[in-house]
């Protein structure tokens, strides 16, 4: 867990006609020697891409950068310090890797020096150059249950870092606390302001916050999701245990706001929220009549930037065309319910529609399983387009798992997602999905692996302009890696 702490988030067709296609572009297979895991695409303009890499302990990190045509030119070492690397962020073209630092004090059983930093990085070598600037000042952490990220505003002009002590012996039950220390920066990491505050209506009572997600608005105003519990502290029960509450927090002090809308005593799970491009508070999530992990259908409810009126409020519940494909029925059981739908990803259309994909894992089980996926296309009042499923089905060894996920990009009024169907070579072959405005499906198969080594890693894909897609590959026993770059419109042309 401290390693972790601020851990930002980590057809068949034949070989040689895969280079033909004017779809993909490929570089060459490269060995991963000092690295264990491509991390993300840091840098590209219309010359060059720059991928960062870092070992499995986060103490070493480099950049392999490529040319336009990813032909491979050269890697660079950020640094020969030994830190605990969390990646690299670009901020209008302004690079810095992130670190954090601690000392763990053995005889007194806490970690001393605890901090975070943010150290410039050259542009020419990708080499850190300049003085750190400090996130977060070094504390003392007396447990080990301490956790932390950051989080980009819409406009990518404000910095949100936060940190907060979890109660961590529940189960099931993360980010379980009361109080949080939030750092908001400009994008030159200059502090704006510092606040640690406490979320609970009685601060002296037990903790009863467990805290989801963390968004900062273009203004500078940090909006926290968390579930407010009532009396029992678990997901596990037959009963409603926890209210979904938004929390919103400024510099001032007197800037503190709770919304518990009435949502009904139903089972809400796999919540997330986000700002559209008017700042509006989009809030959404699935709900179960029954128990948590189960899904009956979906809940949209929007809020205005003034946090003054909720402009639209919908929960509704899948149609049972949908839920018949879901569960594979052409009968529907007494209590039609899914189960175990994760969201994975989710985006806003130039129309302010909002695209949610899901892929359903079961709950419980050693291995990976990943098959089901499901989309839903929501208009801004909170009604729904469409809702589409696919099938994929995978089972593998849990480190396996970076190749089984599915990756999803939103082109125009387009939606493209890019799955694996199997991984090995009798019958593993990478699929890409078109999803039209109309809710149309096209399915065209990118490439087999017959006799392709790498194996693209769909949850380390970037989205980059006019309908392309950056690709990360690996090996499937990760010793050698890839990069590509996937035009959808050409594909589906």
């Amino acid at each position: 867990m401290i390693k972790h702490f601020l851990y930002i988030i980590c057809t068949v067709l034949p070989f040689f006609n895969l280079w033909a296609q004017p779809y993909i572009t490929l570089s060459e297979s490269l060995e991963s020697a000092n690295t264990d895991r491509t991390y993300h695409l840091i840098h590209y303009d219309s010359t060059s891409y720059a991928v960062m890499r870092i070992d499995k302990a986060f103490r070493y990190a480099e950049t392999e950068l490529f040319d336009a045509k990813l032909k491979y030119l050269k890697t660079f070492v950020s640094t020969p310090d030994k830190r605990y690397y969390a990646g690299a962020i670009n901020l209008e073209g302004r690079l810095h890797l992130l670190y954090s630092r601690f000392k763990i004090n053995k005889e007194l059983e806490r970690t001393e020096d605890v901090s975070f930093w943010a150290i410039p990085m050259s542009r020419d070598s990708f080499y850190a150059a300049g003085d750190s600037i400090a996130l977060v000042e070094p504390f003392v952490m007396y447990s080990p249950k301490y956790k932390g990220n950051y989080v980009l505003s819409p406009d990518r002009g404000k910095v949100l870092v936060y940190h907060y002590e979890e109660d961590g012996d529940i189960e099931e039950v993360e980010g379980l606390t009361n109080e949080i220390t939030l750092r908001v920066f400009d994008n030159k990491f200059k502090l704006l302001w510092v606040r640690k505050v406490n979320l609970a209506p009685n601060p002296s009572g037990k903790r009863v916050m467990s805290i989801k997600k963390l968004r900062v608005s273009n203004k500078g105003e940090v909006s926290i999701l968390t579930d407010y519990f009532r009396n029992h502290r678990s997901y596990n029960l037959k009963e409603v245990t926890a209210d979904p509450t938004l929390f919103f927090v400024g510099e001032d002090p007197a800037n503190f706001a709770r919304l518990t809308p009435n949502l009904g005593n139903l089972y809400y799970n796999q919540i997330d929220f986000m700002y559209d491009q008017d700042g509006n508070i989009i809030w959404f999530g699935f709900y179960s009549n029954q128990k948590y992990h189960q899904q009956a259908g979906y809940f949209y409810i929007k809020i205005n930037s003034d946090r003054t009126k909720i402009l639209s409020k919908k929960i509704c519940p899948f149609s049972e065309e949908l839920l018949k494909q879901l569960l594979n029925t052409k009968k529907l059981p007494k209590i039609p319910e899914v189960r175990n739908f994760e969201m994975l990803y989710f985006k806003m259309n130039a129309e302010g529609d909002l695209v949610i994909s899901t892929e359903f894992q079961p709950y419980g089980v050693s291995n990976f399983k990943s098959h089901n996926l499901l989309v839903l296309r929501i208009d801004p009042k909170g009604d729904l387009r469409w809702a589409k499923h696919i099938y994929k089905y995978n089972i593998f060894p849990y480190n396996l798992k970076v190749f089984l996920q599915h990756y999803m990009q939103i082109d125009g009024n387009n939606v493209y997602l890019i799955y694996n169907q199997g991984i090995y070579a009798e019958d593993g072959k990478a699929i890409a999905i078109c999803i039209d405005e109309k809710g149309e499906i096209s399915e065209k198969t990118i490439f087999g692996y017959l006799a392709q080594e790498n194996v693209i890693c769909p949850s380390l894909c970037t989205p980059l302009p006019d309908g392309r897609c950056f690709l990360s590959l690996q090996s499937r026993f990760f010793k050698y890696h890839q990069s590509g770059i996937l035009d959808f419109r050409k594909l589906f042309k």
